[in-house]
């Protein structure tokens, strides 16, 4: 995409308001609920479908920048600020990939520093245009030293910005690849995961009880037709 591009995109863009948690591997429950229920999202208009998941980076500098400056009170002064701005914005273009390599309908950025603002952590969560509801987003978490301009990810991306009617049709080949390896679980979250393989997806299954539950996370290639248990 070209630089133009991405400025146009990311100015267009709304930065919203987002109280999002880190975690390894979020996901909307499909059969046996999940541990915790939560009130349901409302739901959104998309406004198109994702042609593929031909996954990239959507963003230049310049629109991250844009975003930064438009997220106001909700990242702090410090995070804002050159050069710590710029060091910023060229990583997160760097690290930020869309599902469909696609800008976001939404990117919502919000950042917290240490008292003594030396550190702080920086949130980035994009909603597809493709997206039914404000779940169905990528979260992206970012450590940032004010003093050095460092930005590196903290923890692993959770990805959720994916098409939600292709979760049956994952749950259907995982189960048929695996067998009775998942007899009696539940699928209790899945997210797309980042090239490579190109088009590649992680589900996790349990059975739905908080303390004695042996989850089973399953890294599933779509193009090989391919599942393999993770840590197995």
């Amino acid at each position: 995409m070209s630089r133009l591009r991405g400025v146009a995109a990311g100015v267009a863009l709304g930065v919203l308001v987002a109280g999002c948690g880190s975690i390894d591997v979020p996901g909307t429950p499909t059969g046996k609920p999940s541990y915790t229920a939560v009130p349901p999202t409302p739901t959104l208009d998309p406004a198109r479908k994702p042609v593929t998941a031909a996954h990239g980076a959507p963003y230049s500098a310049d629109a991250i920048r844009a975003a930064l400056a438009a997220s106001g009170s909700r990242v702090p002064a410090a995070l804002r600020s050159d050069p710590v701005a710029e060091a910023i914005a060229d990583a997160l273009a760097g690290r930020i990939s869309s599902y469909d390599g696609e800008p976001y309908g939404e990117l919502t950025l919000s950042g917290s520093c240490d008292d003594d603002l030396l550190r702080c952590d920086l949130q980035a969560k994009g909603v597809p245009l493709f997206a039914g509801d404000r779940d169905a987003a990528d979260l992206y978490t970012f450590s940032v030293e004010v003093a050095t301009g460092v930005v590196a990810p903290a923890g692993e991306p959770a990805l959720r910005g994916y098409p939600a009617d292709l979760t049956p049709t994952l749950d259907e080949a995982v189960r048929a690849a695996l067998g009775d390896r998942l007899v009696g679980k539940s699928l209790i979250a899945a997210q797309w995961a980042p090239a490579p393989p190109a088009d590649a997806y992680v589900l996790r299954y349990g059975t739905g009880e908080e303390e004695a539950d042996r989850q089973v996370i399953v890294r599933y290639d779509r193009t090989a037709g391919t599942a393999t248990v993770v840590g197995e």
